[in-house]
């Protein structure tokens, strides 16, 4: 009585009595009954999970420069859920952020989280954020440095006729000219240049000499009416002005001898006079006149008259 001979689908004969196919679904869920054909046989897998044959597999795999999904996020091999440092997450694989840097280098690629990220920069340029700038700016009375140079804006490299480079930047070359007046200010190569003088002074290289010497018997001009070395602008007494040099008052005195130099304000001058002659202003006059004849008759014959 009561032996079976077959059995239902999910269930095997077990002697003369029906068993069910049962057992346990790891990571999922056992076939409905009527579809088992053995122990443990999944139909369906938990998330994370996928059905090999009767049987649950873990989606597995790994994940190059990151870390692979929570298990329960997985739907195939392979897939990412987070990536390394200067990597990203694309659809389930990380990439590497790349790109480029303009005037620069890329940040190492463990601290990039962009691309063209930059992490230092080419001479010239600094970085600001990622990115390279150029070091810019202008510069007053001058040419820029060349850009690869530069440390900072505003850096002067030449300087424009008449100012000179003070580390970087354009210092005009200034100063005074004792004497005189400065250089145009495009026509200075140093300080203190003259290039024109005061009257009385005149232009020794960059500098104002003042016209200077002596003069023979006599005196200087004044400084501001000099207009070269040894001008003379009066003379002592004797000698007179000939253009800007002392001359003596010279000549000959007829009949006589000239005056003492100093004493002189001509030429041909007398000061003293020869025997019979006596001085007549400044001239030798003869003394002169005439004698009458009856008063040396009259003392004649009265000489005459005595003697006897």
């Amino acid at each position: 009585d009561n032996q079976c001979g077959s059995c239902n689908d999910g269930y095997y004969l077990s002697g003369t009595v029906c068993q069910a196919w049962a057992g346990s679904c790891q990571d999922g869920q056992l076939r409905p009954q009527a579809q088992r054909t053995a122990e443990s046989q999944c139909s369906s897998c938990n998330d994370g999970y996928y059905l090999s044959g009767t049987v649950c597999q873990a989606w597995a795999g790994s994940c190059h420069k990151g870390s692979l999904r929570p298990q329960t996020t997985r739907t195939a091999d392979n897939q990412c859920g987070s990536c390394n440092a200067g990597y990203e997450l694309s659809a389930t694989v990380c990439q590497a952020w790349a790109g480029s840097c303009q005037n620069g280098q890329l940040r190492a690629q463990a601290e990039r989280t962009a691309d063209n990220q930059c992490g230092s920069c080419n001479d010239g340029y600094y970085l600001s954020g990622t990115l390279c700038q150029p070091w810019a700016g202008s510069c007053q009375d001058g040419q820029l440095r060349p850009q690869a140079e530069r440390t900072a804006d505003n850096q002067c490299g030449s300087c424009n006729d008449g100012y000179y480079l003070s580390g970087t930047v354009c210092q005009a070359w200034a100063g005074s000219c004792q004497d005189g007046q400065l250089r145009p200010q495009a026509q200075r190569t140093a300080e203190n240049q003259c290039s024109s003088c005061n009257e009385g002074y005149y232009l020794d290289g960059t500098v104002c000499q003042a016209w200077a010497g002596t003069c023979q018997n006599g005196h200087l001009q004044e400084q501001a009416e000099r207009t070269a070395d040894n001008q003379c602008g009066s003379c002592n007494d004797g000698y007179y002005l000939s253009g800007t040099v002392c001359q003596a008052w010279a000549g000959s005195c007829q009949d006589g001898q000239l005056q003492p130099q100093a004493e002189r304000r001509a030429d041909n001058q007398c000061g003293s006079c020869n025997d019979g002659y006596y001085l007549s202003g400044t001239v030798c006059q003869a003394w002169a006149g005439s004698v009458r004849m009856d008063s040396c008759d009259h003392k004649r014959s009265a000489r005459q008259r005595t003697n006897a």
